[in-house]
């Protein structure tokens, strides 16, 4: 098996963001060196994040499909702001 480097690896695929082949996942599988497993862990625990949000921004376009069925032309969203309260003013 071909040794990569593991810079190399890491500015590609976790600095770069690069889609890692499968070719190259199932090398990086069969390694050994700790630093390829933690290169693979985040490549996964990305793939993960990527899942979920693709999921939540599904679930909230639904909403939209549903109001858009129903003939509603104009949908809009309301975004919460985050604040803390105010601090009580001393007179």
């Amino acid at each position: 098996m071909t040794r990569h480097s593991l810079e190399d690896l890491r500015q590609r695929y976790v600095i770069k963001g690069r889609r890692l082949e499968a070719s190259l996942e199932e090398i990086l599988r069969a390694d050994s060196r700790a630093g390829a497993r933690a290169i693979l862990a985040f490549i996964e625990k990305r793939r993960f994040q990527n899942r979920s949000e693709g999921q939540r921004l599904r679930k909230m376009l639904g909403f939209e499909a549903l109001l858009w069925g129903e003939g509603q032309d104009a949908v809009a969203g309301v975004d919460e702001a985050v604040m803390s309260p105010r601090p009580p003013q001393l007179s």
